[in-house]
Order: C-alpha cells, then structure tokens, then sequence
C-alpha cells in the first residue's frame, strides 16, 4: 500500500517505539527549520525547501535511514568516517536504539539548504 500521508506513514511502523522516534526527529526538524516542508514522496517523507530537496527519510528492521543527496554526503563524510556512522553514498543508516545527533543533522541541513539556495530544480542540476 501507498502511503499518501505521514499519518499512514507512521501507522506503517508496527512498533510504537519506532513511531515515536521519528515523530521526535520531525517535530525537531518542523521547529528548528519551519521553512522547509514535509511531504511524503516515493511513499517516505521528505523535507524540500523552494521545491528542491533536503532530506527523505526511510525504515528498515534495524534502523531509519536520513538521505542527503552525494554533494552533502561527500561534505561530511570525514565526520561521518570519523563517528563510525553507517553510510553508503547518499545516506546514512540510524539504529533505532541509537541517540541521534541532532547537531550533525543541523549542519547537514543548513549546508545542504545553502548549497541549494539557488537551485531551481528537485535534485541537484546533473553534471558532466
């Protein structure tokens, strides 16, 4: 099934626990960054600020994963290497159990809404 809401998203979590944990990290993005909106894209949620994309979240078994597109993720993957966080190239991979790095997560977005203050399209313009 589609999710077309974040209300059906969350319903989707079989587990309170995990429900709640992003519930946190959302309030947390809608109050620290209310410019940026959130809607469910690819049946996940998705923050986009003017049209272009921040950030897409997804869930697995053993974690929810925080997608940056690769000019972010290459940004940070010194701090990224240096925190032991699983990663592949354009997202990282959050245990359940863990806390999360809410301070990490806030340069990531202000870089990431920076470097696209002047993109006009969804995804950063292709390069050759």
């Amino acid at each position: 099934m589609a999710e077309k809401t974040l209300e059906a998203f969350f319903a989707s979590l079989a587990d309170e626990s995990k429900q709640e944990k992003l519930e946190q990290v959302f309030a947390w993005i809608s109050k620290t960054y209310p410019n940026l909106q959130q809607k469910i894209a690819w049946n996940q949620p998705v923050y986009t600020d003017h049209g272009t994309y921040i950030l897409g979240f997804s869930t697995a078994k053993k974690h929810f994963a925080l997608a940056f597109e690769a000019p972010t993720m290459q940004e940070f993957e010194a701090e990224l290497a240096a925190k032991e966080m699983d990663r592949s190239k354009m997202l990282i991979r959050i245990p359940w159990q863990a806390e999360i790095d809410y301070d990490l997560l806030s340069r990531m977005i202000e870089f990431t809404v920076e470097n696209k203050k002047d993109v006009n399209s969804f995804w950063y313009p292709a390069t050759d």
